[in-house]
This record gives structure tokens, C-alpha cells and sequence, in this order.
């Protein structure tokens, strides 16, 4: 969709024409204004901070010339914005709160707006009729979640349950318990084996799924006591023989 000429709200020293982004904020701020009017970097000399910020019905819809506002507010206002960029986008680490040629800092403020513009889209969007202020103190409460650096996550059954469930596993197997320290090194053997099968199926693709707790207590403590499972297996198939035999 081209993007379309409107008349925008009330601004102090006169109305222009601008750009209305395609959407709901889907403009490019990261680099600031082009207007070349002074050697700032693009910035607009002739732009003037609204003083209408809209309403509930028909919000203020930024654009890549409110990127300007960075030159046009206080050193204190300009110092506030900053704390509440670090806030809403946790990634952002200012070279100095006062800088306002920081090119993080007017990435980062596009971002906002770009943000700000998405929540007004929503015809029951918080931030709809909203002045910038309120707006920036919004997102600063309600941070954008980091996800490039978090770490994966895997579930791993409780140490003591499948020391219960493993030690069950025993006395069916060759009728006694085992040591802990068998037990611990059971536990650590099929933890690793869990987590290598969530590793795996985090790749996609068809997988089998590991034995189960019970499964893997009885086959491994077969491999490591086969004299005893066998002998546990002889008495218990006497034992249902007696029982057969009596009755």
C-alpha cells in the first residue's frame, strides 16, 4: 500500500504535511529524519513538538519526523527518555544521557514509537489519546522481553521421585534395594538421557522417545547384577509356580 499525504494534529509553529507510515508504525526510524536542513545529522529545525496527542477514537500516529523530538526536548527531559528507553528494552545501553546524537539512542527511540504505534492500532490499546510522556512511563513498566540471549530450558523429573521409582524398580528385579550411590548414578545416567532427547527433538524431525523411568531402572540394574535378576526371576517364577500348584 502506498503510503498516503494527511493532515497532521496540531504541532506548535504551524502545520506540514508528512508521511503517514503504511500500518501501524511500521516506519523506519533508525535513522532519524532526512531533511538535511542543518548538519546534525538530518535533523529538522523547522519541527515542533505536538502539542496534540490525539484521542481514544483517533490516536497520534508517529512518524520519522517525530524522531526530532530527541533535539527539541530539555537535557533533563532528554535524560529521562533515556531511563525509560533502558527500561522498556533492557538491550539498551546509552553512551551518555545526555547525548542526543547517539545513534543507539535514535534507534532505540524509534523503536518506542514504532512500539507505540503498534499498541494504538488496537482500537482498546492502552496508550490511545496518550501523550509521549505517558506513553515512554508504559513502556517502561511493560519491557520488551530479551529472547536472542536465553538460555534453553529443560524439564528434568525430580532426583528423590525417580529414586522412589528406581528403588521399586530394584526389589522387583533382584527383591532388595541398591546403595544410594547407585541410586544417584541411575539418576544422573537418565537425566543426561532426558535432557540429549529434548536437545534432539528441539531440532525437529521424527525421534523415539526415551524408556521410561521404570523401564531403564529394571534394564539397567540387569546389566549390572545379572546373577541376582536371574536368581530373583527363578524365585518368583517358583514362587507363582507354588501358588499355581496349591491352587
Amino acid at each position: 500500500m502506498a503510503p498516503r499525504n494527511v493532515k497532521p494534529m496540531d504541532r506548535e509553529g504551524g502545520s506540514s504535511t508528512f508521511e503517514d507510515p503504511v500500518g501501524a508504525g511500521e516506519a523506519d526510524f533508525s535513522g532519524g529524519a532526512s531533511t538535511g536542513k542543518t548538519p546534525l545529522g538530518g535533523v529538522n529545525i523547522d519541527y515542533s513538538i505536538p502539542t496534540n496527542w490525539g484521542t481514544q477514537d483517533k490516536p497520534y500516529v508517529f512518524t520519522t519526523d517525530d524522531i526530532n523530538i530527541l533535539y527539541k526536548v530539555s537535557t533533563d527531559k532528554l535524560a529521562s527518555y533515556n531511563k525509560q528507553l533502558m527500561a522498556a528494552f533492557p538491550g539498551y545501553k546509552p553512551s551518555n544521557l545526555a547525548n542526543r546524537s547517539d545513534s543507539k539512542l535514535r534507534s532505540y527511540f524509534g523503536k518506542a514509537l514504532t512500539r507505540i504505534n503498534i499498541l494504538n492500532s488496537d482500537p482498546n490499546g492502552p496508550l490511545r489519546g496518550k501523550s509521549l510522556d505517558q506513553a515512554l512511563a508504559y513502556l517502561a513498566e511493560y519491557p520488551e522481553l530479551e529472547t536472542a540471549t536465553k538460555l534453553p530450558t529443560y524439564r528434568l523429573d525430580n532426583p528423590d521421585d525417580l529414586k522412589a521409582v528406581f528403588t521399586k524398580a530394584a526389589q522387583s528385579t533382584i527383591g532388595r534395594t541398591v546403595p544410594d550411590a547407585d541410586l544417584n548414578r541411575m539418576v544422573e545416567t537418565y537425566q543426561k538421557q532426558m535432557v540429549e532427547y529434548q536437545k534432539r527433538s528441539a531440532l525437529g524431525g521424527t525421534i523415539t522417545a526415551p524408556q521410561s523411568a521404570e523401564t531403564f531402572a529394571a534394564s539397567q540394574i540387569e546389566k549390572q547384577m545379572p546373577v541376582e535378576s536371574e536368581a530373583n526371576d527363578y524365585l518368583s517364577y517358583m514362587g507363582a509356580l507354588s501358588e499355581w500348584l496349591q491352587g
